[in-house]
Parts: structure tokens; sequence; C-alpha cells
């Protein structure tokens, strides 16, 4: 599996009459907070599975099972948000990472949102987080999206280029846009010039309108 495509494509949706199941990895020293964490998920329709950690190893033995969705307190004893935040966003670019803390401030959490953060929320706040968590595996879903439709598209045009076959794209007015090796090696074309054009550049005279 492409590493760069790794995560859930449609997280269950909690808008239904049954809660949603979603897997969690909690980055949490405290287990009360932890706790009050599973609480708001569940207040906002999500049946969450939770795995705890409280250290970097841990952490990033939990991603070896890939969840849905991160929430990390900011202050660890080990280490903070940010060292799981890049862990995570290196391995897992698409699942949802949310900040929990009672301590961030407006700066820090601006530069985690920067370094690719879905959102943060107070601990003295959490009525905010069930929320947060509906956004951020909405945009989860659709950054995964966007990443299998650009590797759709990078394989096509791979396909494309490497094809025997000639291929000319234009655009509605004729006008030449892509052209592919083999056009080049067949009609001695480069696409230099033949991009800007049109196709009529391939008309040698010689041959009747009908052809």
């Amino acid at each position: 599996m492409d590493p760069g495509l790794t995560g859930h494509l449609t997280p269950g949706e909690a808008s239904g009459p049954e809660p949603a199941a979603i897997s969690v990895v909690i980055v949490e020293d405290r287990p009360a907070d932890g706790e009050l964490m599973v609480f708001a998920l569940e207040e906002e329709g999500y049946q969450p599975a939770t795995r705890v950690v409280a250290t970097l190893p841990d952490f990033v033995t939990s991603l070896d099972d890939p969840p849905d969705l991160i929430l990390s307190d900011w202050h660890l004893p080990q280490f903070n948000a940010l060292d799981a935040l890049a862990v995570a966003r290196e391995r897992l670019p698409d699942v949802p990472f949310v900040t929990v803390s009672g301590t961030i401030g407006e700066t820090v959490a601006v530069e985690a949102l920067h370094r690719g953060a879905d959102d943060y929320v107070l601990k003295d706040r959490l009525a905010r987080l069930g929320p947060a968590v509906r956004r951020a595996m909405e945009m989860s879903r659709v950054r995964l999206l966007q990443r299998r439709v650009a590797l759709q598209r990078d394989r096509l045009a791979q396909a494309i280029a490497q094809t025997h076959d000639m291929v000319v794209i234009t655009d509605r007015e004729g006008t030449v846009q892509y052209v592919n090796a083999a056009f080049e090696r067949v009609t001695g074309y480069s696409s230099a010039e033949a991009v800007g054009q049109n196709p009529r550049i391939l008309n040698s005279g010689l041959q009747p309108l009908s052809f």
C-alpha cells in the first residue's frame, strides 16, 4: 500500500441511530483526562475504542494499527504534542490529529496547526471536542480523496506518456495542450513545437480533405 494513502477513506458517520465505532489513540498521562475525552466523543455520538499512551515509543507502536483519530495532550513528561504530530504526519498523514490541553496558548496552537494539526481544544472546554473531531474527520476524508485522485491522475499520465499509441490532448478550441512521446516519434514534432498549435499542422496537403 502507498504509505501516503494510509488511513480510512470513510470514517463512520456519527449522525445515525447507532453510535459510530471509531478507533482512537489518546496521548495522555492523566487517566482522568483521557476518560473525559472519551465521554466527550460519546456525547457527540461516537463509540470510541481507545488506546491510551504516555510515551513516544508507545505512541509510535500504537500507529502500527492505524487509528481513525489521534487526540494528544500538549505536555507530557517525556515529550509533547509536536513530537507526536511529527511522527503522525510522517506515518499517517491523513489521520485527524487534535491537540487537547489545559495550558496551550494561542501562539503555540497556531504553530501546531501550521505543522499539520487539525484543531486544538482546551481541557476546560471539552464541549468543543466532539464538533472539532467531526470537522477533523471530514477534513481527513477530503484529504484522502484528494490524494487518491492525484495518484490515479499520475498513473493515468504515466500510462499515456508510455503508450505506443499517439495521444494528443486539446482544449475546446482545438489548441494542442499535450502530446505524448509516441506523437513526437511518429510525427517528428516535438512537444514544444506542437503545444499551442492546431492539429492541422499534421496536414501534409497531399491527401484530399476527406482524409
